[in-house]
């Protein structure tokens, strides 16, 4: 089956230092940027035109933490020692819910309204019933199977693929079964660790971990969704769908 090019451009139209080393997760929870930090554990909440830190909080353990999504009123996230999924109150920081990941290396969680998405180094993704605290599905991980942030957007999960090389991707996926419905592609040198991804309504957001950058895409699709990624830098991105 031959991949088929969509014609379209989106830009990456501002790159920022992220305010912390280590930028992880994003989520967005209506008019903020919220990001976990791998180096300090900290949760900030970040100015989306300046990346200045507004607020922060520390996450539930002080061992490693990747994923994070925000639900306009909640924050979810996940840990690694011990590993868990928890639930903070996104104006408190109180703890109000966590449950064991079925994971060892557990990177990366998208609330989709009722469950939560999970990922982890080299696994399948699985959606998880936060009252249940149980799994409900369970789909193939795109790609090189290095699935890091994950982002939920009008029925459709965004996985993206990534272990620090040049063919670190994003994908589009069918929650349903897993099916890849798009891949976002950058071409060229390595762009470092691509990790959390976030969408805020009009753009999309991305971390770099290694790099310590944080990125905002524009979209213009062209009538398809999302078609392709050029940047500022001059480095390519391209898009298939199968």
């Amino acid at each position: 089956q031959k991949d088929m090019v969509i014609p379209g451009d989106a830009w990456v139209i501002a790159t920022y230092d992220s305010p912390v080393p280590r930028p992880a997760g994003l989520g967005w929870d209506g008019t903020s940027l919220w990001m976990v930090s791998d180096s300090d554990q900290t949760i900030y909440k970040l100015d989306p035109d300046t990346m200045a830190v507004l607020d922060s909080m520390s996450t539930p353990a002080a061992d490693w933490s990747f994923g994070l999504d925000h639900d306009g009123t909640n924050i979810w996230g996940d840990l690694d020692e011990p590993e868990l999924i928890y639930q903070l109150n996104g104006a408190t920081g109180v703890l109000m819910n966590s449950f064991a990941s079925p994971y060892e290396s557990p990177n990366g969680v998208a609330f989709d309204g009722s469950q939560v998405w999970h990922s982890a180094f080299s696994d399948d993704l699985v959606l998880m019933n936060p009252a249940t605290r149980t799994v409900t599905r369970t789909i193939p991980a795109p790609g090189h199977q290095y699935p890091r942030g994950l982002e939920w957007v009008d029925g459709v999960l965004w996985v993206v693929d990534a272990n620090g090389g040049i063919t670190d991707t994003i994908y589009r996926v069918d929650p349903s079964d897993g099916a890849v419905l798009g891949t976002y592609l950058p071409v060229g040198g390595s762009t470092g660790l691509l990790y959390g991804f976030a969408w805020d309504g009009r753009y999309f957001w991305l971390s770099n971990l290694s790099t310590g950058k944080i990125h905002q895409l524009v979209i213009d699709d062209g009538g398809i969704f999302c078609d392709g990624f050029q940047s500022s830098d001059t480095s390519a991105w391209s898009t298939t769908i199968p």
